[in-house]
């Protein structure tokens, strides 16, 4: 740990995992059940994930910063049976106990929580080791951004842990031809997919892995130095952060260790982009792929200043953009129906509205294509995609657990929540709010509606700004 100094050896992860895992089998869990963690970044999370890994589990994180009952959801949809929480959540912990009467054993690291059974005794007391140790997998939930979160289960692989064959494990280091001698750096939090699985693939290539309590701009410079961190893995708001530290901040650590800058998870501002390319020479790396695992595309720095706004080159299966008849459009094609997109949301509905995926070897025997509702630009397609998809790429829907949220807030008649640009960012979510006729619009208003939301979601799904209208147009029970 980057801060407190905390280790965690090769040994170490062995054998706590192992004595979970035993844990684990003792309290009846078997091949293909489920736990879950709820946790601040701390290295039992990496003892929790392989003690699933290595038990034929699935393995859930769950985002600290949800409200108990957006986090109860995840568990209870995961079919989880063990929840583990670290002391540092204790707050979200504690809520969770009456919310979560499915789960039939609760345990707690690093302090003590009422309903909590002590982690650490019950690793210490563990039995032998097990003999076999079919391969686990994660349960990972989308972030909710139209409505519930979704959990994407992928089947168990049939080998041990410690065979080859996982693919997204695979994908990762052939990509980034990660090896033993690698210092991985991650300074977002675990309970995301990325650096769960990125970690999770550095260790299984022997490298070591560098993590932070929280992210802090010039503690990120300093971490590489102290550690000679050779990849690190961050998303553009982070780089933000970065290129606003003074200039003599930046020129002040030494940051020659550095192979490799892998951003992904949300889009990258182009200037943003180019001065990180600009700062840190041509090492700056990016690769797109869903939360789901179908797909994986990367780009190098070269790659993407010849085409920007690209996201690479598939390295995980063959992609085929389709129409509805799932007939396969040629890039020619594809350039011509972008270039015609106007800004309205209707005329969205002239693209082709499947990424569909050819022989990816997770699927299960029999199926040949994985699909996915979206579109994405490749470094192969002409420049017209480039130029004319980029203001599909930059906006999404805000949750839309968050906009009923604001349905049913006092001063509100209507609601609509929207994504606007942000420079910081890439986006960020605005209310349109139409108030009731007995209340008065003023800064104040604003303020409440958005502790109102924040109070009820995540904060990242809570709006960051809110604009008084007169009416909001609908048709039926759409926007218009």
């Amino acid at each position: 740990m980057s801060e407190s100094g905390r280790t965690l050896t090769y040994r170490e992860l062995n054998e706590n995992s192992a004595r979970f895992a035993r844990v684990l089998h003792d309290l009846g869990l078997r091949k293909g059940d489920a736990l879950a963690f709820v946790s601040d970044n701390a290295p039992e999370c990496f003892e929790l994930y392989w003690a699933a890994l290595r038990s034929g589990l699935y393995v859930t994180p769950v985002d600290r910063n949800l409200s108990p009952v957006d986090a109860a959801f995840i568990i209870h949809d995961s079919d989880s049976k063990v929840l583990v929480v670290s002391a540092g959540v204790w707050a979200l912990a504690e809520a969770l106990v009456s919310l979560t009467p499915q789960i039939t054993d609760r345990f707690c690291f690093g302090g003590q929580i009422e309903g909590y059974r002590s982690y650490e005794d019950m690793r210490a007391n563990a039995g032998v080791p097990l003999v076999q140790c079919p391969r686990g997998s994660d349960l990972l939930y989308s972030s909710g951004t139209t409505g519930r979160p979704i959990g994407m289960k992928s089947p168990l692989l049939q080998i041990e842990v410690d065979q080859p064959g996982d693919p997204t494990t695979s994908a990762i280091g052939s990509a980034y031809e990660l090896t033993f001698s690698d210092v991985y750096l991650s300074p977002v939090p675990i309970f995301h997919a990325a650096p769960l699985r990125w970690c999770g693939a550095v260790h299984a290539y022997g490298g070591t892995v560098v993590m932070m309590e929280k992210f802090d701009a010039e503690q990120v410079l300093q971490v590489i130095e102290k550690y000679f961190v050779t990849v690190v893995q961050m998303v553009p708001t982070m780089f933000v952060r970065m290129l606003q530290l003074p200039e003599a901040i930046r020129a002040k650590y030494d940051l020659s260790s550095l192979r490799s800058v892998v951003h992904a998870a949300a889009p990258c501002p182009p200037a943003v982009k180019k001065s990180m390319i600009d700062w840190l020479g041509p090492i700056v790396n990016e690769y797109y792929s869903p939360t789901e695992g179908n797909g994986f595309t990367t780009i190098s720095s070269d790659e993407w200043l010849t085409k920007p706004n690209s996201v690479g080159r598939s390295a995980l299966g063959t992609l085929h953009i389709c129409d509805d008849g799932g007939q396969s459009y040629p890039p020619a094609r594809l350039a011509s129906s972008i270039s015609n997109v106007k800004a309205s949301r209707s005329s969205i509905t002239r693209l082709p509205r499947k990424l569909l995926l050819l022989d990816i070897p997770i699927i299960p025997p029999g199926r040949q294509w994985v699909t996915m509702d979206s579109l994405i630009r490749m470094a192969t397609c002409s420049w017209p995609i480039a130029q004319h998809h980029d203001h599909l790429q930059q906006s999404r829907p805000l949750p839309g657990g968050g906009r009923r949220r604001l349905d049913v807030a006092p001063a509100i008649y209507d609601v609509a929540v929207i994504s606007v640009h942000d420079l910081k960012r890439g986006q960020q979510f605005e209310a349109i709010v139409r108030v009731k006729p007995e209340v008065r619009e003023c800064s104040d208003l604003a303020d409440d509606i958005i502790d109102y939301a924040r109070d009820r979601v995540a904060p990242e799904k809570a709006p960051h700004r809110v604009d008084f209208v007169n009416d909001i147009p609908r048709t039926g029970r759409k926007l218009r």
